[in-house]
């Protein structure tokens, strides 16, 4: 006797557990039984293909029919859910519409009674600015009197005043010049910036060609030229 060990799909194994329960025969004896009836039987031709063929066929085209059906009736319920999404949809943009045009309506009518209350208030202080020009009048035949009594007094300072504006412009010379002196030193140092910047560009590109020039080092090139944070902090 030699023994196999078999691997059998879930319904050929259910097959086997039937007929397992209806001959109450052991499982190993059940599979040799059907093996050595195939041997015996193996020069008769025990399947009919196009049956088969037929029967794959009628249940593809039944799945197919279902599968068919199934979609016609999610579309179905996608249709009636698209229209009640719609129907909300519509429903409340139309809610939103009124609730905006209720509260546009609202801030009109405030804004009606603000501008009616400020025209009010601005017709009120109109008569009090008329009346207070009034009172302005006679404070200007006072103040004009004022006026010319300090036209005197201007008159008569007006001797030291040319004194102070001749030493202000004096002084303001002196800082034109000052100024002048600052200008030149500026351009003479904007050019020594500009200088030592070519300087560093002009460095920089050599530095660059030395390290293409230089074999693969184990640490950096700057931390070769400066030394390491290492070093630094030894």
């Amino acid at each position: 006797m030699v023994k196999f060990t078999i691997t059998l799909p879930d319904s050929v194994a259910g097959k086997l557990d039937a007929d397992v329960s209806e001959h109450e025969t052991p499982r190993s004896t059940l599979i040799a039984s059907y093996i050595e009836q195939h041997y015996e039987s193996a020069g008769q031709p025990v399947v009919d293909y196009d049956e088969i063929i037929q029967t794959i066929k009628t249940k593809h085209e039944d799945e197919v029919r279902q599968i068919n059906e199934a979609h016609e009736a999610d579309l179905a319920k996608l249709r009636d859910s698209y229209a009640d999404v719609m129907q909300r949809a519509r429903q409340e943009h139309e809610e939103k519409v009124q609730r905006v045009t209720d509260d546009h309506e609202e801030k009109v009518r405030q804004i009606s009674e603000e501008h009616k209350a400020e025209v009010q208030q601005i017709r009120a202080e109109c008569d009090k600015r008329a009346e207070e020009a009034k009172q302005l009048e006679g404070d200007v035949e006072r103040l004009e009197g004022i006026t010319n009594k300090l036209d005197g007094e201007r008159k008569a300072s007006e001797a030291s005043k040319n004194v102070v504006v001749t030493g202000m412009q004096h002084e303001i010379e002196l800082l034109n010049q000052k100024v002048t002196r600052l200008e030149d030193t500026l351009v003479t140092s904007a050019g020594l910036i500009n200088d030592l910047k070519a300087d560093k560009e002009s460095l920089q590109k050599q530095l660059e060609l030395v390290t293409l020039r230089l074999p693969a080092p184990r640490v950096g090139f700057w931390a070769r030229v400066f030394g390491s944070k290492k070093e630094k902090g030894g």
